[in-house]
């Protein structure tokens, strides 16, 4: 349908996921399924991540299955939550990421048969006891598992999430390890592996020229229309106006807005009930799950509206 308008279609979590997808562009990723951490991994690692008060209910499906030995290592801020419930902490001065930054670099560093030293681990903000201990435990485990936290979510350049990810490559040299990004949205997923199964793109694709052109956030649907760029808009699914740019919903007040949802929104010109839609969801961890048929689904009234197109 975007395709035959020359539209620019887009996903909900594009802005939140933008560091994510740089980061995946250009190191590509170690990871598994939730499933898979909580019944193997003896070592989870949160870094700089308070998942009791941000992924409260993650933090439970990953630790509710016992694995020998397992422990949980908290690296960050040790007033927070997270730090309270962990058997190993090492604090870090966490305003200052590039503590942060400096000690995931002496950590793959390590990983590549470097000793360590005043010079290595210098301005990390550990001594290099702490850090010859943490290295030892996640060199020594059989299945090690790091959970990050996401900055600058809007950010093209996001070099922390950079270097654990390469850092995570590297332990794989010496153990087993994987990681997973938690996202600044609670990890909500939209269409980005629809968008690149259809087009190559994850999100924000801009059709105008019959051809699929990514550039970004430059063709989001939140810049197209803070910067005006469309007179219409077709929207699937529910709509928070609360989450939304001041400068976005003005636009969306001017301009003829088509809904596809349970539930109608203000700003809706035009309102199609729906069911809960049905076809392939994709989880957080990226499992596809398959939705039972409803008796009004979004693809059937998107099919029959791109047939009059």
């Amino acid at each position: 349908l975007a395709d035959r308008l020359q539209a620019t279609i887009d996903s909900s979590a594009s802005n939140a996921s933008r560091s994510a997808m740089q980061t995946l562009h250009r190191y590509g990723k170690v990871s598994a399924t939730y499933g898979e951490i909580r019944n193997r991994s003896d070592l989870l690692v949160f870094w700089d991540c308070d998942i009791q008060s941000s992924h409260a209910c993650l933090l439970e499906l990953l630790t509710d299955r016992d694995v020998e030995n397992r422990q949980i290592i908290f690296v960050g801020d040790a007033s927070t939550a997270t730090a309270k419930i962990a058997d190993l902490v090492f604090p870090l001065d966490t305003p200052d990421r590039s503590a942060s930054v400096q000690l995931i670099h002496a950590l793959s560093a390590m990983c590549s048969g470097a000793k360590t030293s005043a010079e290595l681990v210098a301005g990390c903000g550990l001594s290099n006891e702490q850090v010859q201990q943490l290295f030892q435990l996640m060199k020594s485990v059989s299945y090690g598992s790091l959970f990050f936290k996401q900055h600058d979510p809007a950010s093209e350049f996001d070099l922390e999430s950079n270097a654990i990810t390469l850092l995570i490559q590297r332990l794989n040299s010496v153990t087993r390890f994987v990681g997973s990004k938690l996202r600044a949205d609670f990890n909500g997923v939209g269409a980005e592996t629809v968008l690149s199964l259809a087009s190559g793109f994850p999100y924000a694709i801009n059709l105008n020229q019959r051809i699929g052109r990514y550039t970004g956030l430059a063709h989001s649907a939140a810049e197209t229309l803070i910067r005006r760029n469309c007179d219409a808009v077709l929207m699937l699914g529910e709509f928070d106006t609360e989450r939304v740019d001041d400068r976005i919903q003005n636009w969306l007040e001017k301009i003829p807005v088509v809904q596809l949802a349970a539930a109608p929104s203000d700003l809706a010109s035009v309102f199609i009930p729906i069911e809960a839609a049905t076809g392939d969801f994709f989880r957080a961890d990226g499992v596809m799950l398959s939705m039972l048929p409803t008796n009004s689904s979004a693809a059937e009234v998107l099919a029959a509206i791109a047939t009059d197109v």
